[in-house]
């Protein structure tokens, strides 16, 4: 498909549903190999509501000290796909593009020792969200700064069961100008301008 045919489709997504309100389930898995250093053992809360803060804290182990390293949290989400990196000791703040939201990383108190872990995470996803960004792949890696795998835990999120789902043709007033703006922002600020390169 050529750009402008792209955003002829894009401008044509009016059948794209929202999720507006409700929870997003959250579900979750070791991502790490044979070679590191650390296991994941659980995941807490198992789901989130959109529109509020919620802390999300992965528990697990590692069998190294950690004085310093690495942190790696990764997001795709239809056509969203970021990779933010910092310190695995210090907290930070990622903001998620195109006004989807933001993931808040608290870092974990160093040096660590061995023995058990858990790194919390604060995820703040917007109150409307398009259904195909409501299902998003997360994953949050850590390294040593000798570049030991430490952690690694994939998070996967999708709408409970019970989240309510709105046809955006029919839900404009209750969304306000939100669900417009999210699709104006894909077409005109990721794909119009490339039309005109070259």
């Amino acid at each position: 498909m050529n750009k402008l045919a792209a955003v002829l489709a894009l401008g044509t997504a009016g059948a794209e549903s929202f999720v507006q309100g409700g929870t997003l389930s959250l579900n979750w898995k070791d991502c790490g190999d044979a070679s590191t250093k650390g296991k994941v053992s659980g995941l807490t809360p198992t789901s989130l509501t959109l529109g509020k803060k919620t802390r999300v804290t992965g528990a697990g182990s590692v069998t190294e000290d950690v004085s310093a390293g690495k942190i790696a949290i990764s997001m795709k989400a239809s056509i969203i796909s970021k990779t933010y990196s910092g310190d695995v000791c210090k907290a930070q703040t990622f903001t998620l593009p195109l006004g989807v939201g933001s993931i808040t990383y608290d870092g974990v108190k160093c040096p660590l020792a061995a023995g058990a872990v858990s790194v919390p995470v604060d995820i703040l996803l917007s109150s409307a969200l398009p259904s195909s960004l409501a299902k998003a792949d997360i994953t949050i890696s850590a390294t040593s700064t000798s570049g030991d795998k430490l952690l690694c835990m994939a998070i996967t999120t999708a709408p409970a069961a019970a989240t309510q789902r709105f046809d955006q043709s029919h839900s404009q007033s209750q969304l306000g100008s939100s669900g417009q703006w999210f699709w104006d922002t894909i077409i005109y600020s990721n794909i119009v301008p490339n039309i005109f390169q070259k």
